[in-house]
This record gives structure tokens, C-alpha cells and sequence, in this order.
């Protein structure tokens, strides 16, 4: 029907007989009308979900882009939050985007930068990587026994502590000796009880972890930052790697209560 100068659909009476036929239909049981039904919803609520989260995840983007980061830590609430995904399931999604940053950095460094400023670092390189990986490990096996409510509580805790973290790296200088002796054993030993805490949190939240690498090469190896931010890529990139291989199944039976904590901060909502 053509009304007013302009052609606009209009459902004319068999056409609002066959809606409501297929709404009764489906009120009294017809699987074939349910099931078309629940398509239409499910494709009607993935499409506001994947604007929703394009419209959340470039923020954040140009957030973690500015400080050196790949947006994990600020990326995770979000996933819990506003998308409603659970604790569980929203761990591994963050692992998954933080290896797609990951490559996606090292594929960028990799042209305007060279690895020859990071040899010096490689002995604490490598033994912040053998920590990491270890406890990137348990902390796996943690994430599975951890009931719901204990997990939404630890990982708030620890995203607490990462934000204060970074608000008070951001008051301290930009130059700094090494806290730590030129000493390899003790770099050695200092890096592997560095990684464990690392590969801890990286399991538990989902990050690559550079929000605590590159503080730790910073001060305690008194590294460049810019060659902190490269070599912290190289220790994330195995540490995400194993988690993104061991988490998901833990994930895999998420519990009844998990994310409705999450979902209705502040309390009394």
C-alpha cells in the first residue's frame, strides 16, 4: 500500500491473520512455530550483543593502547558486566583476545623495533617465562575447584589490585635503577618468583599480564620501557598460550550462581 507519497509495507489482514496464527500456535506447543520462534530471538539478541560489544571494546582498545596494554583488565568487567557473560565463561573469552593482541603487537614491534635491546634481559626473560608457565598451570587447576562465589570474589580482588597498582606507577619516576644486583643467580630467582605471581593472575582474569611485567622489568631489572613493553610480550605470549589451553575446560561446568553477583553490582540493585 502506497500512503502520503511514499511506499512504506503495510501487513494487510491475511498477513496479520498468518502472525497471529504462528504467535497461537506457538502458545499452545507447535515445535516447528517455537523453534522459529526462538531463532528469530536469538538472532535478534546476537546482533544487539555484537554491537553492544563493539561499541564497549573500542574504548577500551584505545584505553589500553595509550598505556601500553592490550585492555584485558578493563575488558573483563565488561564481559561479566553489561554482556553478561559468567566468570567462567568470560576468563577464557579474555584469553582468547588477549593472544589475538598479543600477535597482533608483536606482529607491529616486529617491524619498527628490534629484539637486540632485549638480550640483556634474556636471563630474566626466561625465568620469568618458566614461572609464569608453572603457575599459569595451577592457577588452571585453581580456576576448576574454586566454587562460583569464591572465584567472582578473587578475581575482584585482583582487578582491584591491578587498578591500584597502575594509579601508583603512574606517581612514581620513569627512570629508576634496578632494585635488583647484577647478579644472574638472583635475577634467576627473582624472575621465577616474579613469574609464578604473574602466571597467577593471567590464569585467573585472562590477561597477557603486561600490566605487571612491565612494572616488574621497569624497576627491578631497571629496563627501558619500550624495550620492557617488547620483552613483556615475549613472556605473555607462552603464558597466555597455556592458559588458553587449559582454562576452557574448566570453564566447561560453570556452576548455578556464577555471574549474578556480577550482574546486579552495586549490591542492593
Amino acid at each position: 500500500m502506497v500512503t502520503g507519497g511514499s511506499a512504506e509495507p503495510v501487513i494487510g489482514t491475511s498477513g496479520l491473520a498468518t502472525v497471529h496464527g504462528m504467535a497461537q500456535r506457538a502458545e499452545h506447543g507447535d515445535p516447528f512455530v517455537s523453534d522459529q520462534v526462538t531463532i528469530e530471538r536469538t538472532t535478534s539478541r546476537q546482533r544487539h550483543t555484537s554491537g553492544l560489544t563493539f561499541v564497549l571494546e573500542f574504548p577500551i582498545a584505545a584505553l589500553g593502547g595509550l598505556i601500553g596494554l592490550g585492555g584485558a583488565e578493563f575488558r573483563l568487567p565488561v564481559l561479566v558486566g553489561p554482556l553478561g557473560h559468567p566468570p567462567r565463561r568470560a576468563v577464557p573469552l579474555n584469553f582468547a583476545v588477549s593472544l589475538a593482541t598479543i600477535a597482533a603487537a608483536l606482529a607491529v614491534r616486529s617491524r619498527s623495533l628490534s629484539l637486540e635491546p632485549v638480550a640483556p634481559l634474556a636471563p630474566a626473560v626466561l625465568a620469568l617465562v618458566v614461572g609464569a608457565v608453572v603457575a599459569a598451570v595451577a592457577g588452571a587447576t585453581l580456576f576448576a575447584r574454586l566454587s562460583d562465589e569464591r572465584l567472582e570474589r578473587t578475581i575482584l580482588g585482583l582487578l582491584l589490585a591491578v587498578g591500584m597498582a597502575l594509579v601508583v606507577e603512574g606517581f612514581l619516576p620513569s627512570t629508576v635503577s634496578a632494585l635488583l644486583p647484577a647478579s644472574l643467580p638472583v635475577w634467576v630467582v627473582a624472575g621465577v618468583g616474579f613469574g609464578l605471581g604473574i602466571g597467577l593472575v593471567s590464569s585467573l582474569l585472562g590477561v597477557a599480564g603486561g600490566e605487571v611485567i612491565i612494572p616488574t622489568l621497569v624497576f627491578a631489572y631497571g629496563a627501558d620501557i619500550k624495550v620492557a613493553g617488547t620483552a613483556s610480550l615475549l613472556v605473555s605470549l607462552p603464558t597466555v598460550a597455556v592458559g588458553i589451553t587449559r582454562t576452557p575446560r574448566a570453564a566447561a561446568t560453570p556452576g548455578p550462581t556464577c555471574g549474578a553477583r556480577w550482574r546486579r553490582w552495586p549490591p542492593g540493585r
